[in-house]
């Protein structure tokens, strides 16, 4: 009995490990790309309003 217990707590352990890293994963395929594109429109309204004095005002 002892022996299974010991066996399950192992299993959900590493059922917590492997979840922590998917959900780190996941963290990291749903934040690098909200960054970019954040990224990309910060430069493109820069260069827009480089480009031209009023561009901002279309």
């Amino acid at each position: 009995n002892d022996y299974r217990n010991l066996f399950f707590s192992k299993k959900s352990t590493r059922n917590c490990a492997v979840a922590g890293v998917a959900e780190m994963l996941w963290g990291c395929i749903v934040c690098l790309p909200v960054l970019f594109v954040s990224e990309l429109n910060f430069l493109f309204l820069m260069f827009i309003s480089f480009i031209s004095p009023q561009g901002l005002d279309l």
